[in-house]
C-alpha cells in the first residue's frame, strides 16, 4: 500500500513537470520577449515578441493626408524591433480633448495618448486611475527616456508621489515678450531692438498705426495670455483658476492682485486707442488673421528659435516673424506636452517599449515628425532639412512627439538651435512652487465654480473689451461667493506641507 502511494505521488510529480515544460515551450522564445500585461522589467524569458496592435492618440493639425503612408514606414521600421503596429489617431485641437475624455470614460481600449495641463488633464486623470504608473517603467523599459527628461522634470511631473507620463524632453524654462512681423517693422523702420519690457511696447504699436490702418497693430485673444502679468501664469497653477503662490510663498487669489488690475487697466486702454480690434471679444477668423501675418505683434510665452518654428508655417505667405524677449527666464511645469501609458493599455509594457525609441531613436523620431526622405523633405546636409511643400504629412508637433533634442533642423531655423535651448534652460530660475501640484479635491466644488466665473470675466478683462474700475469689482465679488477664498486657503495648506516635505 506504501509502495503504491509512493508511486502515485512520483506519477503526480511527473505530470506536474510536464505541464510546466509544456507551458515554458508555448511562450515567446528570444532573450527580450515582453509578455502581454508583464509588469516592468519583466519579460517573457526567451524568444522573439509576439506581434501587437499598438494604439496612439496623438494631437496634431487633424489627420495628415498621407499619415497611412507613414504609418506603413515606422511599422516596418518596427518590425523587427518590437514587432509593434502602430496606429495613429491625429486628432485636432478643437476635438482631441473631448474624444479623449470620452475614450476614457468609456474604458476604451488604448495604449498612448497625449496629455498635459489643458488637454486631457495630467493630475486629474492620473489621480482618476485612467493612466498607468510609469515609475517602474522609467527604471527599465524607459531608461533613455528618463535620462533624457532629467530626474528635475520627472519629480516635478509626480502625482502622489509617482509618474503617470512622460514629459516631452523640450525647453524646459519659459520667458514672455512679443512676436512681430518683421517684414512690415523693416518696411516701416520700426526698431524692435530697445524693447525690453512690455510698456516699451505702446510707442510701436502707435509707430505701426501711423503707417498702416488696416492690420492690427496688437493681436490678443482669448487664447492668448495677458500681457504684462506673464510671471503670474507660470507658476503651478497656470490654467486660469484662482490661487497664486508669490515668491515668499504666500498663497493669495490672482484675479484680486494689483498686477491684475493694472494689466486690465493697461489692455483697456490699449483697446481704446485702437491697438485691438473692436470685435476682439467675439472674433470667429482670429486663427486664420494670426496665420496670414495679419497683425503686428502679439505677447506670447517663449522659448530660443519661436519665431523661426512660427516661419516655417508662414513660408510662401509673404512675411517673416521674429521675436523679442523681455522676461526673466523661468522653469516652467513639466506637464505641457506629455505621454501617459493608458490603464486600459493590453499590453503596457511594449508601450513603454515603444515610447523609449520615440524618445531614443533618431531615425524614428524623425520619421513621426517629418515623414520620409525625398517625399517630405530633402536633406540640406546631415542634420538639417528642406520641407518639401503639400508632400501629405507636416504636421508640426515637434514639441509633443517624443525628445526634441533628435529633430532635424529646419534650414531657415538657427544651426544652434539646440544649444541655446540647452543655455535657455541652464539660465532659467526656479520659482518656489516648482514641483507642487495642487489637490483640487477637496474643493472641487468651488474650483468649477470659479472657473465657469474666470471664463466669462477674464475674457473679456483681458483684451480689453470692458471697463476694468466697473466689471472687476463684479468678478471678484463673484469669485468670492463661488469660494475663492476656500481656494486660497486649501492651496495654502497644501503649499505648506509641500514646502516641509522639501526641508
Amino acid at each position: 500500500m506504501k509502495k503504491s502511494k509512493a508511486k502515485g505521488r512520483i506519477l503526480l510529480a511527473l505530470i506536474l513537470a510536464l505541464c510546466l515544460l509544456a507551458a515554458g515551450c508555448g511562450q515567446p522564445s528570444g532573450s527580450s520577449g515582453a509578455s502581454k500585461g508583464a509588469e516592468p522589467g519583466e519579460t517573457s524569458g526567451s524568444g522573439e515578441l509576439e506581434p501587437y496592435d499598438l494604439t496612439w492618440y496623438v494631437l496634431g493639425p487633424a489627420q495628415q493626408r498621407d499619415n497611412q503612408r507613414i504609418e506603413q514606414e515606422i511599422n516596418k521600421y518596427l518590425k523587427d524591433k518590437l514587432n509593434v503596429t502602430v496606429k495613429m489617431n491625429m486628432l485636432d485641437w478643437a476635438s482631441y480633448d473631448q474624444k479623449l475624455k470620452a475614450a476614457i470614460a468609456a474604458s476604451e481600449p488604448f495604449d498612448i495618448c497625449f496629455t498635459g495641463v489643458g488637454m486631457v488633464d495630467y493630475v486629474l486623470n492620473s489621480k482618476n486611475g485612467a493612466f498607468m504608473e510609469m515609475d517602474g517603467y522609467l527604471e527599465n523599459e524607459m531608461k533613455g527616456a528618463a535620462e533624457a527628461v532629467g530626474e528635475d522634470f520627472l519629480n516635478a511631473a509626480r502625482v502622489n508621489g509617482h509618474i503617470y507620463a512622460l514629459p516631452c524632453n523640450k525647453e524646459k524654462a519659459v520667458s514672455y515678450g512679443f512676436v512681430y512681423n518683421k517684414t512690415l517693422a523693416d518696411e516701416y523702420g520700426i526698431d524692435m531692438s530697445d524693447i525690453k519690457t512690455y510698456s516699451d511696447i505702446e510707442p510701436k504699436l502707435q509707430q505701426f498705426m501711423e503707417h498702416n490702418e488696416e492690420l492690427t497693430p496688437l493681436f490678443n485673444d482669448n487664447s492668448q495670455n495677458l500681457p504684462f502679468v506673464s510671471i503670474m501664469e507660470m507658476g503651478a497653477n497656470p490654467q486660469e483658476k484662482i490661487g497664486m503662490i508669490l515668491p515668499d510663498g504666500t498663497v493669495v487669489n490672482q484675479y484680486e492682485s494689483e498686477e491684475y488690475k493694472a494689466a486690465y487697466q493697461q489692455m483697456r486702454d490699449f483697446y481704446n486707442k485702437g491697438y485691438l480690434r473692436k470685435d476682439v471679444a467675439t472674433m470667429k477668423d482670429g486663427q486664420s488673421q494670426k496665420s496670414n501675418g495679419q497683425f503686428f505683434t502679439f505677447p506670447v510665452n517663449l522659448k530660443p528659435c519661436y519665431a523661426d518654428e512660427l516661419n516655417i508655417l508662414a513660408q510662401g505667405k509673404g512675411f517673416t516673424l521674429a521675436q523679442v524677449d523681455v522676461t526673466d527666464i523661468y522653469l516652467t511645469n513639466a506637464l505641457g506636452s506629455m505621454q501617459a501609458i493608458s490603464r486600459t493599455s493590453k499590453n503596457p509594457q511594449r508601450a513603454a517599449m515603444f515610447l523609449e525609441l520615440v524618445n531614443t531613436d533618431k531615425y524614428l523620431n524623425n520619421l513621426i515628425n517629418f515623414g520620409v526622405e525625398g517625399v517630405d523633405y530633402e536633406k540640406v546636409s546631415d542634420n538639417v532639412i528642406k520641407l518639401i511643400p503639400d508632400s501629405g504629412y507636416a504636421p508640426n508637433m515637434q514639441w509633443m512627439y517624443g525628445n526634441q533634442f533628435l529633430n532635424f533642423l529646419n534650414e531657415t531655423e538657427a544651426p544652434d538651435k539646440w544649444e541655446q535651448f540647452e543655455a535657455f534652460n541652464a539660465k532659467a530660475k526656479q520659482l518656489p512652487d516648482f514641483g507642487f501640484i495642487f489637490d483640487e479635491t477637496p474643493v472641487q466644488t468651488e474650483v468649477a465654480a470659479t472657473l465657469n466665473i474666470v471664463k466669462e470675466y477674464n475674457n473679456v478683462l483681458k483684451v480689453g473689451a470692458v471697463d476694468p474700475e466697473k466689471t472687476l469689482p463684479e468678478f471678484l465679488n463673484k469669485l468670492r461667493e463661488a469660494g475663492s477664498e476656500t481656494i486660497v486657503a486649501e492651496m495654502q495648506k497644501q503649499f505648506d506641507e509641500f514646502k516641509k516635505g522639501q526641508e
